[in-house]
């Protein structure tokens, strides 16, 4: 066995001799400026010729994506709005406040659904390397969805304020949860990535949610030991709510990689 190992490292050595005596006498063959210049111009020529998709404005790169948004969002969205105006007069502020929470659960929970689907349809790899890629596939898809959340929003706080229903309580109630279980969701969703399922989607903006309506008899707690009252603190934290919805939807939509280095050794 030995013997053997000896003999094809002997002749392994040998080729390589061979090879560098080849490469020592090998000489450089001198490109003709001329022919270098017609295959270049031949080359430009061959690429102007080339049938490129023609560019697209931002809104026609919009209204391309708006046809790819699940249809049933729209449906939802006017059906929660047509319940919210039929009820809103009929109903006492502690169900009116009670429908609001509502609402901000399922627009938290439309717009993470439809964020995760490249993930959840396993199309993300596709879509990265298509003509878009996923980064700017998620900006279209926040754009349109942010576009019908607002107003969406704006409808029910016409709605809530014609019911007499002060502004304070519409962020407390409202946007305050939208706004947290929708960073919340857009953050674990640019956490996990290809590794996320219908179930944990499914579960992170309903979760925030509830903590978000957990954690307010603290922060209203906190606030008075500051001097201050929930009706004067909310609209602020529901600003910097915003804020944060802002910088993790900014991050989603400027991540290169979504599949770690762990989960794809895993994979291989």
């Amino acid at each position: 066995m030995r013997l053997k190992q000896s003999a094809r490292k002997r002749e392994k050595m040998t080729k390589d001799r061979e090879l560098e005596n080849v490469l020592k006498h090998y000489t450089i063959p001198v490109i003709n400026p001329g022919i270098r210049k017609h295959q270049i111009t031949k080359l430009s020529a061959d690429i102007q010729d080339m049938d490129y998709l023609p560019p697209q404005s931002f809104t026609g790169q919009l209204l391309t994506q708006l046809s790819f948004i699940s249809g049933w969002i729209w449906l939802a969205q006017a059906g929660m709005l047509f319940l919210l105006f039929l009820c809103f007069f009929r109903a006492d502020p502690f169900q009116v406040n009670m429908m609001m929470f509502c609402l901000a659960s399922a627009l938290s929970l439309i717009l993470t659904c439809e964020m995760s689907k490249s993930f959840r349809a396993g199309a993300w790899e596709m879509e990265t390397s298509c003509r878009y890629n996923l980064a700017q596939i998620f900006l279209f898809r926040l754009c349109i969805l942010f576009g019908g959340d607002f107003l969406v929003l704006t409808a029910a706080l016409v709605a809530y304020r014609m019911a007499d229903g002060p502004f304070w309580q519409f962020c407390l109630f409202t946007l305050l949860p939208f706004f947290l279980s929708s960073a919340i969701s857009l953050c674990a969703l640019r956490r996990i990535g290809n590794r996320c399922n219908s179930a944990a989607i499914t579960a992170i903006p309903l979760f925030s949610v509830n903590l978000a309506a957990w954690t307010t008899p603290l922060m209203e707690k906190g606030l008075s030991h500051l001097g201050l009252s929930l009706a004067e603190a909310t609209p602020a934290i529901t600003l910097l709510a915003l804020a944060l919805l802002l910088y993790h939807a900014g991050r989603l939509c400027t991540r290169a990689h979504y599949l770690s280095e762990s989960s794809y050794a895993m994979q291989k």
